[in-house]
Parts: structure tokens; C-alpha cells; sequence
């Protein structure tokens, strides 16, 4: 009997799983820790520090623009080798930061990396390497964000205790070199000989393609030109969808000072306040698991449901159950489901909606909208809560948009799949 050889496109997976980890283990799910040391060795307020992040969210959005050109033009693993280089070498130089002004320069460099290592990678070459159980794949590959998190959160605190490495006389200098070296040193490798950007290059088809397009070599794409994509109605609902389940994205970080003023807290032997953000992160592993499934069993319009269900479900247990730490946690858990959806709803929505044909154009146009809003939204929740003085309009808000979201999905795949579609061979 032949033995069956793995198909690549699980070597793809592993390799993209990488990337996510380390990049956005580091720059995104660990960034947190940095705050408390730079502030107080550089003498300048969160406000200041918390600036890079907006910067880096907006070299984000900005480059989203043009990476339909780019993307055109270069090969993936080409892009991928630049944007580690970029993002590695821009977390380094953060380590000589003596005001302020190195400290946002980093942020731009590894805004201009993170779009291809994290936002961009799942969501285009996964496409290209699987015709089946795609959504799986991404929520398996994006996982790697809230993993990395979960890792490098200690490993960081770590680094930035000691006394300085490397001749650097402060633990938060040294780490952000090391990190930004490890980050070269793993995923440089990766992009050079690992990466590969369609199967043709290892002489496959995608994995699940049928058994003619196995016979004849080739295979048939059908789909809805960019042009006529971001013109439609569908769009339109697919704008406000993003918008929709971006915002409520930054009430992650709001978790932790919403346990501290419940009046759960102090009735549990654990630091509720401690704990709550680590668990809605883990709800958003499982949660990429479950959109993905539901997406790849019952279609894009039912992903979208499910997820704004669960996102409805969380906001009304940590509005109504601030009494009970466990129900608390039940609550960040549920919202850490809906919290995956960016990750995984979006590649899924925009193949479904306009096919095959020019999606690597399409993806990052209707991906562009996230950063443009994550970068305003921490800053809009924090002034509802200063309007307000509590948690509960935050958390009212959070229920309406996750209904939003819901709604405007259905409406966004329905009208996407009425949009008449031209067939390729490739």
C-alpha cells in the first residue's frame, strides 16, 4: 500500500501557527507588561507610552491600504521576510528609547510588519492552501495569538525583572532587544524556506480539491471582482459588521478594573481582578474553534450568529452577575468567543461572499477597517466610563453591538451571494 504523504498545506499551517505566536504573543499579547517600567524609567505617563500602540494601529490601517498592490506585486514569503525584519528590528529599538520619540518610531515598524505576520497571513495563504475546513485552520492558526499571550506573559515579566542582559542596565531594554532578535531569529528562517505562496509551487492543489481538478492538473476559481465587491450592498454590511465586533474588542482590556469594582471581588480566595483577562483570553482560543466550526459546518451567515450570540450572552452575565465572581468569569469567558471573531469570521465572510477570484485583493480592503477603529476605541471606552462613572452603559453598548453584528453578517452573505460572479482557470 502507498503511504500517504502529510499535504503542505499542514506544514503552512504550522508555519503561519509560528509566526502568530511569537509576533503576536510579543507585540500584542504581552505589550501590557512594558507599561509600568518604561513609564517610570523614561518619566513619562501611560497616556505617552500607550501612544505607540495608537501609532502602531494606524501604521496598521494606513499600510492595509496599499497591501492589495503590494500583495500583487511580491511573493508572500518575500513580504513575510521584510515585515520580520521590520517588526523584529522596530521592538528592538524600543530598547534605546530615551524619550519617547524611539518608543513610537518602534511602534511604526512593527505596525508595518504586524500587518503581514499577523492580520494578513492566516487570512491569505490559508485560503490558498485549503478548500476544506478552512475556518478550522484559521482558528487553529490564530489561536496562536492567545497562546502566545498566555506564554510570554511570565517570560517577559521575567526579562523585565533582571537587572539588565547584554550590557543594558535596565530588564526592560534588554528584553524588548532580546525579543525583537528572537522574533528575527525563528521567523526569518520560516519565511525564507518555509513559506510557500500557492500549492503549484510544490506541485499540489488545494487540500480537498476534488477529484477532476486532481485528474486535469488544474483547477477552476469563480468569484466577484474587487472593483465590484467594495461597491456592493454587501460591503456596506460588511463595514458595519467589522465596526460592529471592533469595538467591543477593547472591553478586554476594561476586565480586569471591572472585577476590582464588582462587588464579587473579595469574596473568592483568587485575585478576581487577576484572573478575569487570562480567562476571557482562553474563551477566545476555544472561541476561534467554535466560529471556525460553525462556519465550515452550516456557512459564513451562521458563524456570524453564533458569535454575536455569544457575545450578547457575556455582556449580560458581567452586567448581571457582578455579585458572583465564578459567574463573572463564566461571563469574560463567553465574551472571549465573540472577542475571536476578527480572527476567524472575516477570511470565511469574504470568500463566501465573493468567491475565490480576486480575494487576495478583497481581504485586506475589507481588513483595513479593524485597525482604523481598535486604534479610537480604547480611548472611546475609557470616556463613556469617565461619562458614566460605572461599567454598565460599557457593557449595554457591548449587547447592542454584538446583536449589530449578528444582523449585519446575515444581511452582509446574503447580499454578497446574489452578486453574479466570472469563472478563471488557474
Amino acid at each position: 500500500m502507498e503511504k500517504r504523504k502529510l499535504h503542505y498545506g499542514f506544514v503552512i499551517a504550522a508555519a503561519v501557527f509560528i509566526d502568530v505566536l511569537l509576533c503576536g504573543g510579543i507585540f500584542f499579547g504581552a505589550s501590557g507588561v512594558f507599561i509600568v517600567p518604561v513609564t517610570a524609567s523614561l518619566g513619562i505617563g501611560q497616556g505617552d507610552f500607550s501612544m505607540y500602540l495608537t501609532i502602531q494601529s494606524v501604521t496598521m490601517a494606513v499600510t492595509m491600504l496599499v497591501a492589495p498592490k503590494i500583495l500583487s506585486k511580491f511573493k508572500y514569503r518575500h513580504i513575510n521576510a521584510v515585515a520580520v525584519v521590520l517588526a523584529g528590528c522596530g521592538f528592538a529599538l524600543m530598547g534605546f528609547a530615551k524619550d519617547v520619540v524611539l518608543l513610537y518610531a518602534g511602534g511604526v515598524l512593527v505596525g508595518l510588519g504586524c500587518v503581514f505576520l499577523c492580520y494578513l497571513i492566516a487570512g491569505t495563504l490559508l485560503p490558498r492552501w485549503f478548500k476544506q475546513r478552512l475556518s478550522t485552520m484559521i482558528a487553529l492558526v490564530m489561536s496562536g495569538l492567545g497562546v502566545g499571550g498566555i506564554i510570554f506573559n511570565p517570560v517577559i515579566a521575567a526579562l523585565v525583572n533582571t537587572s539588565g542582559l547584554l550590557g543594558f542596565s535596565e530588564g526592560w531594554r534588554s528584553a524588548y532587544v532580546l525579543l525583537g532578535a528572537l522574533v528575527i531569529a525563528v521567523c526569518l528562517p520560516i519565511a525564507l524556506f518555509v513559506l510557500k505562496d500557492q500549492p503549484s509551487d510544490k506541485g499540489l492543489l488545494p487540500y480537498g480539491s476534488g477529484a477532476e481538478e486532481k485528474a486535469a492538473g488544474t483547477r477552476q476559481v469563480s468569484g466577484v471582482s474587487k472593483a465590484a465587491a467594495v461597491r456592493s450592498r454587501s460591503f456596506v454590511w460588511y463595514i458595519i459588521m467589522v465596526v460592529s465586533f471592533t469595538l467591543p474588542g477593547a472591553i478586554m482590556t476594561f476586565l480586569p478594573a471591572l472585577a476590582a469594582t464588582s462587588p464579587a471581588m473579595g469574596t473568592v480566595s483568587f485575585e478576581l481582578s487577576g484572573i478575569i483577562g487570562s480567562v476571557g483570553m482562553l474563551g477566545a482560543i476555544f472561541g476561534g474553534f467554535i466560529i471556525g466550526a460553525a462556519n465550515d459546518r452550516f456557512g459564513a451567515n451562521i458563524g456570524g450568529l453564533v458569535a454575536g450570540a455569544f457575545g450578547l450572552a457575556g455582556f449580560v452575565i458581567l452586567l448581571l452577575g457582578g455579585g458572583s465572581a465564578w459567574l463573572l468569569l463564566f461571563g469574560a469567558v463567553l465574551y472571549g468567543v465573540y472577542y475571536q471573531i476578527n480572527q476567524v469570521q472575516m477570511p470565511a465572510m469574504i470568500r463566501t461572499m465573493y468567491g475565490e477570484r480576486e480575494y487576495d485583493r478583497i481581504f485586506p480592503v475589507g481588513a483595513a477597517f479593524g485597525p482604523w477603529v481598535g486604534a479610537v476605541s480604547y480611548a472611546v471606552w475609557g470616556f463613556v466610563y469617565d461619562a458614566t462613572g460605572s461599567y454598565t452603559v460599557m457593557l449595554v453598548i457591548g449587547m447592542t453591538l454584538s446583536v449589530i453584528t449578528a444582523v449585519s453578517g446575515v444581511l452582509a452573505v446574503a447580499a454578497g451571494k446574489k452578486l453574479p460572479r466570472e469563472t478563471v482557470e488557474t
